[in-house]
C-alpha cells in the first residue's frame, strides 16, 4: 500500500512539472542495482528517484525489485518515457514504510552522473533505509 502511494505521489510530482506539454526530451537507459555497501546485500523494496541538478523536465523515478534491480522513467507532460536525461542528478533512495509507519529514505552523498547511451549503474547504501 505505502509503495502504491509513495509511487503515486512521486508521479505526481513529476507529473506537476511539465503538466499539459506534448514536448518529448532525449533519454538514454539507465537500470542499475541498490546493494548495501560492504555486504552487497540488495534493497528487496521501495524506490528509486532521481532529481537532475539543472531541469527538472529529467526528473526520473523507478521501483526496485526482489533483487534490487530498477529501470528509470521519465514523466514528459503526461506520458511514461523510458530513461533519464543527460545530466547529474541527486539520488534518493526510498525503502519500505517500517512499522513506525513512516517513510524512511536515503539520500546519496555524491551525485550520479548519467551520459548518453546505455547506463548501468550500482547504487551502494553506507544503510537501509
Amino acid at each position: 500500500m505505502l509503495r502504491k502511494l509513495m509511487g503515486l505521489l512521486l508521479l505526481a510530482a513529476l507529473f506537476g512539472s511539465g503538466c499539459g506539454s506534448s514536448e518529448k526530451v532525449e533519454t538514454h537507459e539507465v537500470k542499475g542495482q541498490v546493494v548495501l555497501k560492504g555486504t552487497g546485500q540488495p534493497l528487496k523494496e521501495g524506490s528509486v528517484e532521481f532529481i537532475h541538478k539543472e531541469d527538472s523536465r529529467f526528473n526520473s523515478f523507478g521501483s526496485l525489485d526482489q533483487n534490487g534491480n530498477f529501470t528509470l522513467a521519465t514523466i514528459v507532460g503526461s506520458k511514461k518515457q523510458s530513461g533519464a536525461g543527460e545530466g547529474t542528478y541527486t539520488v534518493t533512495v526510498h525503502g519500505p514504510q517500517g512499522e513506525d509507519q513512516v517513510p524512511h529514505s536515503v539520500t546519496l552523498k555524491e551525485p550520479v552522473v548519467i551520459k548518453p547511451g546505455p547506463n548501468q549503474l550500482k547504487l551502494e547504501l553506507d544503510r537501509m533505509p
